[in-house]
């Protein structure tokens, strides 16, 4: 297969983030074809910046100039167009507490969980312990993996929520504007 140059520029908080907003807008477009000639046939992202400014030159200038160095097996070349502002607020969020009317009920309950590497994903939930080891064995034969029964109390009526929490943004914030190059597999 061959390679494809490409020129994208994208917003983010961080040059990471922008990136990975590309990298996702371009597979929604275009699909994960690992050879589909977008950024997102890419390893990552390699920043340019400190290389970009000492040159004291155009960002598509330094692309032009650089482009053809940006190899299809290597990540791609960034470089901040402008830098992010962050909230300078003290406080950044707000909080709403949800007030509860009445009594609530709660119920005891038995959920049947795996632990994966980086997640919980929960299986089963239920009003019998033993139909929940029941679940749980049967679920660990089927997919070769631990299980666990635990006991939890859950709410039966009303809302769980107790708080809203927003984030209240500056008008002095702004995302960075960053420019990726490089050669994408075709």
């Amino acid at each position: 297969m061959g390679g494809q140059q490409f020129t994208i520029t994208e917003r983010g908080a961080s040059m990471q983030e922008a990136y990975n907003t590309a990298v996702e807008e371009a597979e929604r477009e275009h699909g994960t074809d690992p050879y589909n000639g977008t950024i997102s046939t890419t390893t990552g992202v390699q920043d340019k910046t400190r290389d970009f400014k000492k040159k004291k030159g155009d960002a598509w200038d330094y692309r032009d100039d650089n482009i053809d160095d940006a190899n299809k097996h290597e990540p791609v070349w960034g470089v901040c167009i402008s830098e992010p502002v962050g909230n300078p607020n003290k406080i950044q969020t707000q909080v709403e507490v949800v007030r509860k009317k009445g009594a609530q009920k709660w119920e005891l309950k038995y959920q049947v969980s795996t632990r994966g590497y980086h997640n919980r994903e929960l299986v089963y939930t239920g009003d019998s312990q033993g139909d929940a080891i029941a679940k749980a064995r049967a679920y660990s034969q089927k997919h070769m993996c631990d299980t666990f029964v635990e006991m939890v109390r859950v709410l039966s009526s009303g809302s769980n929520r107790v708080a809203n929490i927003s984030y209240k943004p500056s008008p002095k914030q702004k995302l960075g504007e960053y420019l990726f190059f490089g050669t994408a597999s075709f």
